[in-house]
């Protein structure tokens, strides 16, 4: 960064550990000045003590509007402008419709208030004080989002995850005027406790690192990424969570139970040329292994 060049002020929320914190050190290690927003003074505390010079740690609900608003509205006063905004904040409790009412309704509250409701606050609250043009919001999401979860229990989550994709679009298109992008992150596969599980789906064969997110972050929140926005960044290794795979218990004798509809689908599109489309694209392909997808068409 040059002499002249004002330092980018950041602000990460959920920032005090995991993600969030990997997020708020590469951008200061990238020259911003980072301000982390959390609910545990403790880790904040701690937290904004391995952060660059001017980094500041505020305690604040960001499912709460008058906390979000005053959370902000201190940084503003300190730094004069916001630069880059991050929304990471979230939970992910296990919901399923298992879930007894009582306990499922709050889960489903708590979860939505605080992934979906609080990244719709806190950018509501930055947008006026954003840089323009130049200003960035990246919203960090899920793979989650689009594949369900790989096992029951993300009956909340995912819509959450899923409802911030679309609120990524929204902005993106209602803060284009002003020069401000707003992109998103959507990590998965990158916990090491899972890859055993899932290392078959994950093309690069390894878990990924909150650093591999952070730098995604990094190169959007750059003068690199003027032109992208309204784009979800999938950082998951190449996992396609919802790719067909054969489950251990399946064995051979199912494989090859495939493999012999698929033929017999084949064969019979064949014998009637024109009259039969066989879907061979996206998931339509995948669904063929289990259950022939035939559509007959008009000659």
């Amino acid at each position: 960064m040059k002499p002249d060049q004002l330092a980018p002020v950041a602000v990460v929320t959920g920032g005090s550990f995991g993600i969030g914190i990997a997020i708020a050190r590469r951008l200061s290690a990238d020259g911003a000045i980072v301000a982390i927003i959390g609910r545990d003074q403790v880790k904040l505390k701690a937290a904004v003590a391995s952060l660059g010079a001017g980094a500041r740690a505020i305690a604040a609900d960001i499912g709460e509007r008058v906390e979000v608003e005053g959370a902000i509205g201190e940084i503003v006063a300190a730094q004069g402008r916001i630069d880059i905004l991050v929304n990471n904040a979230g939970v992910m409790p296990t919901l399923s419709l298992e879930t007894p009412d009582d306990e499922a309704e709050r889960l489903w509250d708590d979860t939505l208030r605080i992934n979906l409701k609080g990244s719709y606050l806190v950018a509501k609250a930055a947008a006026p004080h954003m840089t323009a043009p130049g200003g960035r919001i990246i919203n960090i999401t899920s793979i989650v989002a689009q594949s369900g979860g790989s096992t029951p229990g993300y009956l909340a989550y995912a819509a959450s995850k899923a409802g911030l994709n679309g609120l990524t679009l929204a902005l993106a298109r209602e803060l284009a005027p002003r020069g401000i992008t707003v992109n998103g992150v959507a990590p998965g596969g990158w916990d090491d406790s899972q890859i055993s599980r899932i290392r078959g789906l994950v093309a690069l064969a390894r878990p990924g690192h909150v650093s591999d997110i952070a730098g995604a972050v990094a190169w959007l929140a750059s003068k690199d990424a003027t032109y992208v926005t309204g784009t979800i960044i999938a950082v998951n290794g190449g996992w396609r969570s919802d790719l067909w795979q054969i489950e251990p218990g399946v064995g051979w004798i199912g494989l090859l139970a495939c493999v012999a509809i698929t033929i017999g689908v084949i064969a019979s599109a064949a014998a009637r040329p024109g009259r039969f489309l066989l879907y061979a694209d996206g998931r339509e392909f995948l669904a063929l292994w289990l259950l022939p997808v035939v559509q007959e068409v008009s000659t």
